[in-house]
Parts: structure tokens; C-alpha cells; sequence
């Protein structure tokens, strides 16, 4: 039932949603349950494996991977009871070992900044050695275990400094600099908390909030130490999880999965004591408001969604004398025109290839940031400028969606750009409207003539 109130899973785990981010939230629900089982080298070995395929999947993984690794390992070097960590460790960089080279072939070695790599494959390594070293010496005592431990996390920080210096500035330092100002540090799913939309943001972090509450109130009345050692194992995870989600919202989903334990057991309280209300008016009200004091992301988020509403009302007036582009389906009219190859805006790709017969530039991913530069320089370079970016590509149309928020901020960061004349309805000598319907706007772009002029 709390999987119910947890938007940002939801959003990932729907189907025939094609994507990474489903796979990182059921991979590390495989490493916490994996940790949270009985402690032996088996749980974490699988942990550990859960990891790898994690990393292989999407190097997005990589912080609650290594607050999965991190957290189980400290547990291990406080208590080393078993094998679990050693296990878990060498797991984690055999299977990223093996997956790469199963996956990649001769390309596995081939460096990377935002893909596993041997860089990072090679910090797996060099982590593992440490808590191998931390299994030879655990007999010395705390101090000897975190000293290994401490002289891995330098081996795995060399290792990256050594084989991928590139990668110390981030995974995406490498893009052009125009893409990375104006896509990369845009896309909302990659940012803090704080910048996405309030509405949003509150049904972001209700749940974990409310699963942190509830898996500490759990673990302060449970008496079976056993138990009272697992909870503390799960808040801890919790908290590691809330904290990624707070810096990167597309974690967001793995930090209300790992929620839903804590914020059950709470509701589970809240509900028990509604039902024990004798009369049916009261207990109604507090049975729903059990559900509304488990899930306050949903109310945050309704009541900003009736603020917005209220102020975009408000705001009508100064609406654009053209109909703004809506969603994709407005972009799709251009369908009509005949095949070609379409110099669209990046965030209108998906649309065109998937409901469309045309061809795009660039579409938003990060491996094509060559084309993505192109996209972004011609339609804020000058017109003249921009005639021989889009002639190169070789497109035979210039398509647009007024209203889009790329297309916004082209005219807002250069108001004498292609975009920004084109906007305000200026003709461009060699670009020709097309009519289309809807509100997307589109042009044939005329090419210079070769050779001499044909015979009537």
C-alpha cells in the first residue's frame, strides 16, 4: 500500500517505461536485503553481485553503491562476525570485472568518465584489497580494520587518479562547454532538491521522511537485538539514500523504496489506533488522516498544484499571441511534411522519431554531445552563421515549438539568435514557412544552387 504514495518510484517501475533508473532501485533492494538477512559470506557475495550489475548498468549508481558497499563494510569492522564484507567487496569488483569484459568485448578497455570503465574498475579493485586487508588483520582490533579499510579508499582514489585523471573534475566534465551550460546543468533529474518545482520536490522527500521517522520509532520499540541491529542497519541506508536524493533528484526513487518499511510500520500504528475509535465519524476522519500524516509529500504537493493553478489563472492575460507547444503530441504534427531530416530542438527528438517518419540532429543524451552543440549553436548563432551549421547537417527542414522551454531559453540567452528572430516572426532569406497545424512552426531551408541554373 505505501509503494501507493511513492511517486518518484512509481514513475521509474511503470510500464513499458524503457529506462536505467528501474533496474539501480531493484538492484539495490537487492544489496539491502541481501544485508539485511542473516549475516554470511553468501548475503554478501549476493550484495556485492547486485552492485556490479548495478554499476554495469549505469555508472548513476555509483553514490548508493558505494553507501550500500560503505555502510555494510563499517557494519562488518565494527562487529566482524563473518565474511560478509570481504564477500561483499570481492563480489562487487569481480562481477563489475566480468560484466565488462561479457558486455564490451575488446571495447572494455576503452576509458570512460561516465560508463564502467578501467578507471573505476580498478578502484573496485583496489577497494576490495582494503577490506581484504581488514579481514587479515581484524584480530588487531577497530583501529587496524579502519586503518585497511582507510588505505583501500586511497588504493580506489588512485587508481581513478591514475588511469582517468579526466574523471577527478565529474563524469561529464568532458562536454562541450556550450552543452554542458545550456543542457547538462538543466536537466532537472540530475539536480538538487532545492531547484526542482516545489510541488515536486515535496512528494520527493515526504515518504522518506516519514520512513525515517517510522524505522526509528520501530527500532526503539523492538527488544529483540537482532531486530533492534537490522533497523539501525536500514536507517542508516535510509539516511544515505535520503541524503543522494536531497543532492540528486533521480535518486529519488531508490530513496522512496528504501522508505517504505519504516513509513508501513508507522502507518500500520496510525491506523491501529484509528480503528479504535468506538464512533464512526471520528474514526473516519482519523483513519484518513492516518493516511494523510504517512504520505505529506502528497498534500505539500496538492496544495502547491492548487496555489499553481491559481496563479497561472492569475497570469493568463500575458499569455503569447502564439498558441504555446503543450506537449509532444503538438510537435508531432509536423508528421505531415514529407520525409526528411529535421533540424529540431533536442527535447522534441523523442517525439519526432517515435510518432514521425523523419530523421533528427540530437536528441538529450549526453553520448551524442557533438550533435547536441550543433543543435544548441544554430539556433542561437546569427542567422548568418547559423545558415551553414544547419546546411551542414544537411536537413531539409527547421522545425520549432513555441513555448518549449529549450526554445525559451534560446531566446533568452541569445535575442539576436535564429531562434529569437525566427520567434518574433522575422523572415529569414533562406529559410521558407511551411504551414503545418497546431502550434509548431516549421520552414524549408534553401540550399544554394549548384552548378548553373537547369533550363525551363
Amino acid at each position: 500500500l505505501m509503494v501507493a504514495f511513492a511517486p518518484p518510484l512509481l514513475a521509474q517501475m511503470r510500464p513499458l517505461r524503457i529506462d536505467h533508473h528501474g533496474w539501480q532501485i531493484v538492484l539495490t533492494l537487492v544489496a539491502v536485503r541481501a544485508l539485511l538477512a542473516a549475516p554470511s559470506w553468501r548475503t554478501g557475495a549476493l550484495a556485492g553481485a547486485a552492485l556490479g550489475a548495478l554499476l554495469t548498468i549505469s555508472l548513476e549508481g555509483l553514490p548508493i553503491a558505494a553507501a550500500v558497499a560503505g555502510i555494510g563494510v563499517l557494519v562488518w569492522a565494527w562487529r566482524p562476525v563473518d565474511a560478509r564484507a570481504p564477500a561483499l567487496a570481492a563480489a562487487l569488483f569481480v562481477t563489475a570485472a566480468l560484466l565488462q569484459a561479457a558486455t564490451r568485448g575488446p571495447a572494455m578497455w576503452a576509458p570512460a568518465c561516465d560508463a564502467m570503465a578501467p578507471g573505476w574498475i580498478a578502484a573496485l579493485g583496489g577497494a576490495a584489497a582494503g577490506v581484504l586487508l581488514a579481514l587479515a588483520v581484524a584480530r588487531l582490533g577497530l583501529a587496524a580494520r579502519l586503518a585497511a579499510l582507510a588505505l583501500g579508499g586511497a588504493l580506489a582514489a588512485g587508481a581513478v587518479a591514475w588511469l582517468s585523471p579526466a574523471c577527478l573534475s565529474g563524469p561529464f566534465a568532458t562536454l562541450p562547454p556550450r552543452v554542458f551550460r545550456y543542457w547538462y546543468v538543466l536537466v532537472l533529474e540530475g539536480r538538487p532538491l532545492w531547484e526542482q518545482e516545489i510541488d515536486w520536490a515535496a512528494v520527493t522527500i515526504g515518504l522518506p521522511v516519514m520512513g525515517l521517522i517510522g524505522a526509528v520509532r520501530a527500532r526503539a520499540l523492538t527488544v529483540d537485538p537482532d531486530a533492534r541491529a537490522r533497523w539501525t542497519l536500514l536507517i542508516a541506508l535510509q539516511g544515505a539514500a535520503f541524503a543522494i536524493a536531497i543532492m540528486v533528484n533521480r535518486a529519488g526513487g531508490t530513496a522512496n523504496a528504501l522508505a517504505v518499511p519504516g513509513a508501513a510500520t508507522l502507518l500500520l500504528a496510525l491506523l491501529t489506533r484509528a480503528r479504535a475509535i468506538e464512533h464512526a465519524g471520528p474514526r473516519i476522519m482519523a483513519t484518513v488522516g492516518a493516511f494523510l500524516l504517512a504520505s505529506p509529500g502528497q498534500i505539500a504537493s496538492l496544495l502547491t498544484l492548487v496555489a499553481g493553478t491559481k496563479g497561472a489563472a492569475a497570469e493568463a492575460g500575458l499569455a503569447s499571441h502564439r498558441r504555446p507547444c503543450a506537449n509532444a503530441a503538438d510537435i508531432a504534427t509536423v508528421g505531415a511534411l514529407p520525409t526528411a531530416t529535421l533540424f529540431a530542438p533536442i527535447d522534441a527528438t523523442p517525439a519526432l522519431l517515435a510518432a514521425t517518419p523523419h530523421r533528427a540532429i540530437a536528441g538529450g543524451y549526453h553520448r551524442g554531445a557533438a550533435a547536441i552543440d550543433i543543435v544548441i549553436h544554430g539556433f542561437t548563432a546569427a542567422p548568418g552563421d547559423a545558415r551553414a551549421i544547419v546546411l551542414a547537417t544537411r536537413a531539409e527542414y527547421l522545425v520549432a515549438c513555441p513555448g518549449m522551454n529549450e526554445m525559451e531559453l534560446y531566446r533568452t540567452v541569445a535575442p539576436n539568435g535564429l531562434w529569437a528572430r525566427l520567434e518574433r516572426g522575422e523572415r529569414i532569406a533562406w529559410l521558407r514557412p511551411v504551414p503545418v497545424k497546431g502550434p509548431a512552426l516549421a520552414w524549408r531551408v534553401i540550399r544554394p544552387l549548384q552548378g548553373p541554373p537547369a533550363n525551363p
